[in-house]
């Protein structure tokens, strides 16, 4: 048998560790799913992302905390004061979950 025959049989008999890499692609897993579920939430009937109130005319975001009382041009479609609320709300999120990595 040549010389590279008796490699060739050597390398294809050695075992390669699976563990790590399967470790590594179950961590990723749990991540990705984590992020999922952080995101979708859990479906329950408390769980209310926003309340409108027509006698009152407020409209409140529950996720943010955000009370205006403009319903009348929200329904009209300006929403950018909610937008605003949420786009400071989720950067505030993103430098609490930076500030804990750290």
């Amino acid at each position: 048998m040549p010389l590279g025959a008796i490699y060739l049989v050597r390398l294809r008999s050695t075992p390669i560790p699976l563990d790590g890499l399967h470790e590594e692609q179950q961590q990723r897993h749990d991540a990705e799913a984590e992020m999922r579920r952080s995101q979708i939430g859990t479906g329950d009937r408390s769980e209310k992302i926003r309340t409108y109130n027509f006698p009152q005319g407020r409209v409140t975001d529950h996720r943010i905390g955000l009370t205006i009382y403009k319903l009348d041009k929200v329904m009209k479609g300006d929403i950018q004061e909610i937008l605003d609320g949420c786009i400071a709300a989720d950067q505030a999120a993103k430098l609490v979950k930076m500030g804990e990595n750290n």
